[in-house]
């Protein structure tokens, strides 16, 4: 699990649980204390058989979860259920259809899936459209377990226009209210700004916001959280020196400090970011 972004490991109704891709199919697993486990159940996907199309999301009890296609690439699927004591999931209904590219030769790759205040999901993804590359948040207007893609509010909503295979990795996290947070990495050098970021209102998207120009040794490796409406970015810094984090504070302003430094300085530092009441554990 080496993209912490994915959220791919929670606690729920007493249980953890562990949600995964083994090259044969999208499965899960529980456990009462973290180190025994169920035996692996599927999740019912179309066609996702990786972590790295896997994206999850849970509040309270509740599931949310956007997979891609290993097959065909072209399809994105949002299903949401309720995490069960007995380490059973009921699903709100049948597996959703989020994104359709069109076309086999174009693929669309979930990277996370939040919901805001009012339980309406939204789901962060790259997505591929003739020569161009597009990191693109999709928003439902139901919130029933059904998708219906949210037009009317200005969905989907494309956060740059690329060419190429640029490598454009998003990131999404929930703050208070309707609010959310969101934007892309570029994992090859392409433009002055290799992480940017942008706040939905409820309403609109505000001004672009660069997190870090400190450019990451792996944009695959991020992680982040949010306490209220305060933002935690965290990031293995350029020069493989350690990890960093980037905190945007209520009011919109950025600022940097380091997580830890590496004694030996060049390896690449992963961080995975939790959130428990009001503490955060890297």
């Amino acid at each position: 699990l080496d993209a912490p972004y994915r959220r791919l490991l929670w606690y729920a109704n007493g249980l953890f649980w562990l949600f995964y891709g083994d090259n044969t199919g999208l499965f899960f697993r529980t456990s009462t204390d973290g180190s025994t486990w169920s035996a692996a159940t599927s999740l019912g996907s179309s066609g996702g058989n990786r972590s790295s199309q896997l994206a999850t999301w849970v509040n309270g009890t509740t599931l949310y979860y956007a997979a891609g296609h290993n097959v065909t690439w072209r399809y994105i699927y949002f299903r949401k259920g309720n995490l069960n004591a007995d380490g059973t999931i009921t699903w709100a209904a049948n597996e959703q259809v989020v994104h359709d590219t069109g076309t086999t030769s174009w693929q669309a790759v979930p990277y996370g899936i939040v919901i805001d205040g009012d339980g309406y999901p939204f789901v962060i993804c790259m997505r591929e459209s003739g020569i161009n590359t597009y990191s693109t948040v999709i928003k439902s207007s139901t919130n029933d377990g059904t998708w219906v893609t949210d037009t009317a509010a200005g969905f989907p909503y494309n956060f740059i226009t690329a060419t190429g295979s640029p490598g454009l990795v998003g990131f999404i996290v929930p703050l208070t209210g309707n609010k959310i947070y969101a934007g892309y990495i570029q994992s090859t050098a392409l433009g002055a700004s290799p992480c940017v970021g942008r706040l939905w209102s409820g309403s609109a998207w505000g001004d672009a916001e660069t997190p870090t120009s400190n450019f990451m040794g792996n944009a695959y490796q991020h992680s982040v959280v949010a306490i209220g409406d305060i933002v935690y970015f965290s990031y293995p810094s350029q020069d493989a020196t350690g990890a960093k984090m980037a905190i945007r504070s209520a009011a919109g302003s950025w600022s940097q400090t380091t997580i830890h430094t590496l004694d030996s300085p060049g390896a690449q530092s992963i961080t995975s970011l939790t959130v428990v009441g009001s503490d955060i554990y890297a």
